[in-house]
């Protein structure tokens, strides 16, 4: 049975991996690392986090959106039992390029009090909210705070984890979501040109599309998990 361990995006809970969970295959086990009330000042600060709470056995890492280049920056410290890294609608560079590194000085917890209403408001914006992902947004951002979001923030807006996704010891799956309004196209592009082992498969739905659409996010995942040729792929 493979087993991945999920990591979740920039509230740090298990919410928006509950219908991703509930659709899963019955050959592939799952568990999440949760962290929504650590206040962590780094990536490498998470990973302390992360790894504590690894299991023994042979696993893949699938890192939503925040927490690609966490999953990558794990893979880099070399773990025997990694299998392979999936990314989802995530980034290994500063994922908003307009914005300076040090722009990250302004990322404070007061920015962040109206950030559950934007999303909230996108989903809306954008066709894609449901009465069931407005019912895990409310639960997500109640468990988080502003004080850890903007910390998160802060970390994304710096990070640069160019040289783990070279180097990764295993292979590769990069998700990106069609209607992704979060996260630009070219970073999976540049994902698959810098990763000799890494494959792009494009998926239906917005930046919550494991939420939204998981049933087509397992039939890109379950090929990789048996290595597999995934004819989806881009």
């Amino acid at each position: 049975m493979a087993r991945i361990v999920l990591l979740p995006g920039m509230d740090g809970t298990d919410a928006f991996f509950r219908p991703f969970v509930a659709q899963r295959p019955p050959t592939v086990d799952v568990q999440t690392v949760e962290y929504e009330h650590l206040d962590a000042p780094s990536y490498e600060a998470l990973c302390e986090h992360v790894a504590a709470a690894l299991p023994d056995d042979d696993l893949f890492l699938l890192g939503w959106s925040f927490s690609g280049p966490l999953a990558l920056k794990l893979a880099a410290r070399g773990l025997k039992r990694l299998r392979g890294v999936i990314l989802v609608t995530s980034f290994v560079w500063r994922p908003v390029r307009y914005l300076p590194p040090w722009c990250k000085v302004f990322a404070r917890p007061s920015l962040f009090t109206l950030y559950p209403m934007a999303s909230m408001g996108q989903a809306l914006l954008h066709g894609y909210s449901t009465p069931e992902l407005r019912a895990l947004q409310s639960e997500a951002f109640s468990k988080t705070t502003p004080t850890s979001l903007a910390a998160r923030v802060r970390m994304l807006l710096g990070v640069d984890a160019r040289q783990e996704l070279r180097s990764c010891p295993v292979p590769i799956l990069y998700l990106r979501a069609q209607q992704d309004r979060v996260i630009h196209r070219r970073h999976g592009q540049m994902i698959v040109a810098e990763a000799p082992r890494a494959t792009l498969v494009d998926v239906p739905g917005p930046h919550l599309c494991l939420a939204t659409h998981p049933a087509d996010a397992w039939m890109a995942i379950e090929p990789f998990l048996t290595g597999q040729p995934n004819l989806r792929s881009a």
